[in-house]
This record gives structure tokens, sequence and C-alpha cells, in this order.
């Protein structure tokens, strides 16, 4: 998702990431993965406001795809890219998954608390 943003934005995201380590690093700052994402993202959706006021954030076009896509939101539970699902249909995905292939890692997974109806 990054990296679409940061290609219609014109940004070189390989650049902006080793600019925001180097930044961390000189000042004595870490610069885990997380912390790079986190300032890398902020400094996206401030470009995609700059574009369209209304622009949705990163985070929350992950939360769009993820509710369209009931299997890949099931898949990044399992996997633990996530803790929660965004559907409950990736729930009863996950649910069948669990007895259809045992031994797979699927388990039941809780609902996300902030999801519109």
């Amino acid at each position: 998702m990054r990296e679409d943003v940061a290609v219609n934005l014109g940004i070189s995201l390989d650049e902006l990431e080793s600019s925001i380590v180097q930044s961390l690093q000189r000042i004595d700052q870490r610069a885990s993965p997380g912390d790079v994402a986190r300032i890398v993202d902020q400094i996206l959706n401030s470009g995609l406001k700059d574009v369209n006021p209304d622009a949705p954030s990163i985070s929350q076009l992950r939360q769009a795809v993820r509710e369209r896509n009931p299997i890949l939101d099931a898949e990044l539970f399992r996997q633990g890219f996530t803790t929660t699902v965004r559907s409950g249909e990736a729930q009863a995905l996950l649910e069948s998954w669990m007895d259809s292939r045992p031994g797979m890692g699927y388990f039941l997974a809780p609902l996300a608390g902030n999801i519109d109806d």
C-alpha cells in the first residue's frame, strides 16, 4: 500500500525510508522498522491530504481492502500481520478452514471494533 501511494505521489519509498533511518540515527533515536513505517505513513498521508483534503489515510485504505477481501483478511490474521479481522465473512472463513484444514494454523479471530455498518 505504501509503495503504491508513494509512486502516485512521485516519492521514492527507498530513498524516503533511508533518509528517515539516517535522520533518526543522527539524533541517536531508535530506527526500528515499525518506527520508520509510522513516519513514512505520516509523510505519505500528508502528501495525500495536499492532493485531496478528503483523501483517506493509508490505514483507512488498508482497512477498506481487508473489508472487501475476506480471504486476504483471514490470511493476514492467520499469518500474524493483524490481530483482528474486518468482517464476519472473514471470521466464517477461518472457522470453516479450522475444520477443513486442521494443523494449518487457522483459529477464530476477533472482529475489529471500529467497523462501520
